[in-house]
C-alpha cells in the first residue's frame, strides 16, 4: 500500500569540518492482507553502510510485541500461523496459540503428561517467572475452548491480548536474553573507548 524511508544522523568533525553521518536507516512498509484485508505497518532498521538486517524488523501495527531474534524456526512458524487466522476465525487462532505453547514446551524439554504440567515444569525450573503461569493458564483454557467448541467466546480484541501474552513469553525465553548480550557488548565497547580516550596520547604510544 505504501513505503517510506528515513535516516538518523550523527554530527562528526572531519578535518575541521562539521559533517552529518547517517547511522540508522528506517524503511517503513504499509501492507494489506489479501485474506482479512487489514493493514500491517512494519519497520526495518539497518546501518546504511551495512545494509538492512532482518533481525531488526519491527511490526508497529497491529502489535503483538514479539521479536523473532534468536527464536527457533518452529516456534516462529506456529506463531505466524496463529497470526494469519486472528481476523478470520478466533477459535482456530486460539488453537494455534495453544500449539505454539506446546512447541515451546517441547523445545525447552518440559516434561509432563499435560500442557499444564509442562508449564508448571518450566516455572519450577525457573525458565519462566511464576506470574507467567497465570498467563499460560489463560492461553491454555482459551485454546481448549477453541479446540472443543465450548460456549466461551472471545472477541478479536481479547484474542489479540492472548496473542500478546504468547509474544511476551517468546520474547522472555529467546529474544530478550540475546538482546541483553548484544547490549552488554556495546556497553563494553563504549567503556573501552572512553577509557582509551582518557589516557594521554603519549602513554598509548
Amino acid at each position: 500500500m505504501g513505503t517510506y524511508s528515513s535516516e538518523e544522523y550523527e554530527e562528526i568533525v572531519e578535518n575541521g569540518i562539521d559533517k552529518l553521518l547517517p547511522i540508522i536507516r528506517s524503511d517503513w512498509y504499509l501492507l494489506r492482507c489479501p485474506i482479512c484485508e487489514k493493514a500491517t505497518l512494519y519497520e526495518i532498521l539497518g546501518e546504511p553502510d551495512l545494509g538492512r538486517r532482518s533481525d531488526n524488523c519491527y511490526i508497529h501495527y497491529p502489535t503483538d510485541n514479539v521479536d523473532y531474534l534468536n527464536v527457533p524456526g518452529k516456534i516462529i512458524s506456529a506463531f505466524e500461523a496463529a497470526k494469519r487466522t486472528i481476523g478470520i476465525d478466533s477459535s482456530i487462532c486460539l488453537l494455534s496459540l495453544r500449539r505454539t505453547l506446546e512447541m515451546i514446551c517441547k523445545i525447552e524439554g518440559a516434561t509432563g503428561n499435560t500442557l499444564e504440567a509442562k508449564i508448571k515444569k518450566l516455572v519450577s525450573d525457573k525458565k519462566l517467572p511464576p506470574m507467567i503461569e497465570d498467563i499460560l493458564y489463560i492461553i491454555r483454557i482459551s485454546g481448549n475452548d477453541g479446540a472443543h467448541a465450548d460456549n466461551i467466546y472471545l472477541t478479536e480484541s481479547q484474542v489479540r491480548n492472548v496473542m500478546n501474552f504468547v509474544g511476551t513469553i517468546i520474547n522472555y525465553l529467546y529474544s530478550m536474553p540475546e538482546r541483553v548480550i548484544r547490549l552488554k557488548e556495546i556497553v563494553k565497547i563504549k567503556e573501552k573507548e572512553e577509557t582509551m580516550s582518557s589516557i594521554p596520547s603519549e602513554r598509548i604510544q
